[in-house]
């Protein structure tokens, strides 16, 4: 007779939720691992800490995949937000640890720009995250510019399943509208928490696309249920720097 915690696994992995584990464990390719390093610069430092990364950031993307680093829309405004982000993916967790050793390694690196950004930075934070598997990326390079909106979504605790669930439902018919860079789920730093990074043409258009699709009757019923399993909610307008693929 089987195990209750052997039934409970069953269950599980038969769920929304054991679709993502199926299919991240089942591949015959690893998946990839993809981190989100955000960090919030000291108040007037913000072109200090542009210069120095704009030098010094692709030498780390000849190591690992840059897909994007932004910054917040609104940083050259008195008292505007001076955060940062930038998303990578390395093709494992080993990758990743050679591409931290080498970088440790390399003096260049570590005094020409560690050394030097390090005071200019109020906080940082890294976080190792997967992707929503009924979602496919859209993280082709672009040099068209525009917004792009960075959506923190922290569930409540045992909602993951249940969020998923119901989010894949109805998310067809938001795609109606725009896509998303991609939607990840984090693995490590806060759990349960779902990164979105969807992108536009500018603020307008961000409003009407917006706008356009809560008046589509199954995104909206969509975001009645679905928020039912938030506790807290976060956006951002960023925007891609020169040297960001993904501008």
């Amino acid at each position: 007779m089987a195990s209750k915690t052997g039934t409970a696994l069953f269950n599980f992995l038969k769920g929304p939720l054991g679709s993502i584990v199926r299919s991240r464990s089942s591949s015959a390719k690893a998946p990839s691992v993809f981190e989100w390093r955000t960090c919030n610069v000291v108040p007037g430092k913000m072109q200090d800490y542009l210069d120095l990364s704009t030098e010094s950031v692709p030498r780390k993307a000849e190591l690992a995949k840059l897909h994007g680093f932004w910054v917040n829309e609104n940083w050259k405004d008195e008292g505007g937000d001076n955060f940062v982000a930038s998303l990578w993916e390395y093709e494992s967790f080993a990758k990743r640890s050679e591409v931290q050793d080498a970088l440790f390694k390399d003096k260049k690196w570590t005094k020409d720009y560690v050394a030097k950004v390090t005071p200019l930075l109020q906080s940082s934070n890294a976080v190792f995250m997967y992707p929503l598997q009924f979602l496919p990326l859209k993280l082709e390079p672009n040099n068209t510019g525009g917004i792009y909106e960075f959506r923190c979504y922290r569930l409540k605790p045992g909602m993951l399943a249940q969020w998923t669930h119901r989010f894949s439902q109805g998310i067809e018919d938001r795609l109606k509208f725009s896509s998303p860079l991609g939607i990840w789920c984090a693995e490590t730093g806060p759990l349960n928490t779902m990164y979105h990074i969807w992108p536009y043409e500018s603020l307008d258009k961000r409003a009407e696309v917006r706008k356009r699709a809560l008046e589509d009757e199954v995104w909206k019923e969509t975001i009645r249920d679905s928020v039912l399993y938030l506790e807290y909610m976060e956006s951002k307008l960023l925007v891609g720097t020169d040297f960001s693929p993904l501008k």
